[in-house]
């Protein structure tokens, strides 16, 4: 269903809109709403900064929203605000905040933009922070190309190495990155450059995503299978999913897998039975699918948007 066209508002009027149809959506969908209340914040309310990279609720109900100058906590009334700059008592690791995850321990893990050597965990009940090096000291041995969290809540961090590809886990109890997944894989060239990530589909198998090989379907072991790009049907683009990353590849509440590319106007629904990836026909198949959220209730909505930039612009939202 279509709920939003052309939407080529800021982004954070973009992030507000998708909380407030968290809140709604039930009866957005019985009633058909087609207008949501939007509430607008600004520098006049106190945000940090006008570009707003992620928003997450924790377990007490307050708002951690990140921005390119810092993480603050909303709780309805006022911010708190959390910065590199001398004096602040509220300190993180870097300003770019690329993304904010609720993990295990009631934990936030802040991700950032401009470097993946590190990320910050967060205690909300107490702000207290954290700061996780992604080093050998800790576990980690190659060069990491990924951070995710999966919906246990666990931190994954994938790695390369020149004939490795390395998924790491991280263990609270610990405080320690232990090795999941290895698999061989010949990786000449700068591999700062090529884009990695890795869904663990179910007990054993994984599908890996790598912008040099393509995407794979995999375990501990072996190599199950490879997905030419034939099999995607993108009718001649193959050259372009071959230097590309994907833009998102997620496993919702029902076990469905989700994946789509940059550059690419399609979403593709991964078949396990098949062992198959199939596009889905009511999308439009211009642009690019850059976002996908799903709510606790397990309802996703996708966010196509211009592909350009940064932070490309969102035109349609659906779900």
């Amino acid at each position: 269903m279509r709920i939003l066209p052309s939407v080529n508002y800021q982004r954070l009027v973009l992030y507000w809109l998708i909380f407030q149809f968290w809140i709604i959506l039930p009866d957005l969908l019985i009633a058909q709403i087609g207008r949501l209340n939007t509430n607008y914040l600004s520098f006049r309310n106190g945000l940090a900064d006008w570009t707003v990279t992620a928003i997450q609720k924790d377990k007490d109900g307050f708002i951690w929203i990140g921005t390119e100058h810092g993480l603050q906590r909303f709780d309805g009334y006022k911010f708190l605000t959390f910065n590199t700059q001398p004096g602040n008592s509220n300190r993180i690791s870097d300003h770019f905040v690329r993304a904010i995850h609720a993990v295990q321990e009631n934990k936030l893990a802040v991700f950032y933009q401009r470097n993946l050597n590190f990320f910050d965990l967060v205690d909300p009940y107490n702000n207290d922070l954290k700061k996780i090096e992604l080093t050998p000291r800790n576990g980690i041995s190659g060069v990491v190309r990924k951070l995710r969290v999966d919906q246990n809540g666990n931190i994954l961090v994938v790695a390369l190495t020149r004939r490795n590809i390395r998924v790491f886990r991280y263990k609270f109890s610990t405080q320690r990155f232990e090795l999941t997944l290895q698999l061989k894989a010949d990786n000449n060239g700068d591999l700062k450059n090529q884009w990695l990530d890795a869904l663990q589909i179910n007990k054993k198998e994984w599908l890996v995503v790598d912008s040099r090989q393509g995407v794979s379907l995999v375990d501990s072991k072996r190599l199950i299978h490879q997905f030419t790009f034939d099999q995607f049907q993108l009718h001649g683009m193959k050259d372009t999913i071959n230097q590309t990353w994907n833009t998102f590849l997620h496993q919702d509440k029902k076990k469905r897998v989700w994946l789509a590319f940059h550059n690419v106007p399609f979403v593709f629904q991964y078949d396990s039975i098949h062992q198959r990836f199939f596009s889905l026909k009511n999308l439009p198949a211009k642009g690019e699918y850059t976002y996908l959220w799903e709510d606790k209730s397990g309802n996703l909505l996708f966010s196509r948007t211009n592909g350009r930039g940064r932070y490309p612009i969102s035109e349609d939202l659906y779900c």
